[in-house]
């Protein structure tokens, strides 16, 4: 698991991402990640990142991608955080979504 930085939500709480690769099928038509997420008192919040492989074929494309408007995304949906409890929502659009999902 990589950490990839932290995040100061609206409500003044801070939280530090890790992503990690989800392990999917050789033959999947989707690229998958976790985006693990600790809140300032160490829970983890898991949440799954999917991007379409006929959207970014290659999978250095699908790492550089999942840190641009996904994570700015799951910033969005850490601005609706509070105190460990997450919104559920669904995919954002037709080639990549991220969502409360178990890591692992």
């Amino acid at each position: 698991m990589k950490r990839i930085g932290t995040y100061l939500n609206q409500k003044g709480e801070k939280f530090t991402i890790f992503l990690q690769d989800a392990q999917v099928p050789s033959d999947a038509t989707y690229w998958g990640y976790f985006f693990v997420v600790e809140d300032s008192q160490k829970r983890q919040i898991p949440f799954s990142a999917l991007i379409k492989k006929d959207s970014l074929s290659r999978k250095q494309d699908a790492d550089k991608f999942v840190i641009g408007d996904p994570l700015n995304y799951l910033q969005g949906l850490l601005d609706a955080t509070e105190d460990g409890k997450t919104p559920l929502m669904g995919p954002t659009t037709k080639d990549w979504f991220v969502m409360p999902g178990r890591s692992r």
